[in-house]
């Protein structure tokens, strides 16, 4: 059992549960990685409970905006495009006419 990490500065943590109770960060961490994610092993924290485990990893807001435009796509809400902005971006095309 990992010891609880804190969450890096500019990451958000996105949390996995009822794991199998012998993942541990680096078969997590494989698991990940054999799929495409590479991700730094202090980004990663298993916990292991008596019936299974459960896990966390941080990823960069960034890479979570990304996702979300992705999942989206070019499907647009009452002719309108819809795209995800981080708080520290919005800001900057809250004047731009939509598209």
């Amino acid at each position: 059992m990992s010891t609880d990490k804190q969450v890096p500065r500019g990451k958000t943590w996105l949390y996995f549960h009822r794991l199998a109770v012998q993942t541990t960060d680096v078969s997590f961490q494989e698991f990940l990685a054999s799929r495409g994610m590479e991700i730094p092993l202090d980004h990663i924290s298993v916990r292991t409970y008596a019936d299974g485990a459960s896990a966390k990893i941080a990823l960069p807001h960034e890479i979570i905006e990304y996702l979300v435009n992705c999942v989206i796509g070019d499907e647009r809400l009452h002719e309108h495009r819809v795209r995800a902005m981080l708080p520290e971006t919005a800001g900057l095309h809250s004047n731009r006419r939509p598209q």
